[in-house]
């Protein structure tokens, strides 16, 4: 038996995990060890000579390439099975937002305002326009000087904004 993974332009493709029973006799066609069971893992990735986004590049694809599965029995029958596309299918995301800290002072003095930056980024496949809100139960002694909530605006797909939040300490030990 033997397989092959033809990737589509720009792409190529190796076992996530190879295994041990799998020979590699130089061709395209790599051999698997007769009456073996087999799970091949593929990572598929974009050539490194390539320019672009290669997210953009991926998210435009409905397949990364075809595998090709060969057989031949001692007995004298052979045999290919070729063109099973495989289908992209995007890494799961565990949040469509992400928000982090970009500037926050060192010091700062009880009752005086200061400025802290964070960013926002959309890990969304689709714009969206969020909004910082502060929850002034969950924040302790830490007050929002000014409004407690902030549109951040339109955000379209993996992209982020800086947001200036200005905030005020009530009492000192933070």
């Amino acid at each position: 038996k033997s397989w092959r993974l033809d990737c589509v332009e720009g792409f190529e493709s190796r076992l996530a995990q190879p295994e041990e029973d799998v020979k590699e006799p130089g061709d395209d066609m790599h051999l698997l060890k007769p009456r073996a069971a087999h799970s091949l893992v593929f990572r598929v990735t974009p050539k490194a000579t390539d320019s672009g986004d290669p997210i953009s590049r991926t998210r435009n694809l409905d397949s990364v390439g075809s595998l090709a599965l060969g057989w031949h029995v001692p007995d004298g029958l052979s045999g290919c099975a070729e063109g099973h596309q495989l289908q992209v299918r995007p890494a799961p995301s565990t949040a469509s937002l992400d928000l982090r800290v970009v500037t926050c002072p060192g010091r700062v003095r009880v009752e005086e305002p200061f400025r802290l930056e964070v960013e926002v980024i959309n890990r969304a496949l689709q714009p969206t326009e969020p909004n910082v809100v502060f929850d002034t139960r969950l924040m302790g002694v830490v007050r929002a000087h000014g409004v407690t909530q902030r549109a951040v605006g339109r955000l379209e797909p993996n992209a982020a904004v800086r947001v200036p939040l200005d905030l005020l300490v009530a009492s000192p030990g933070l």
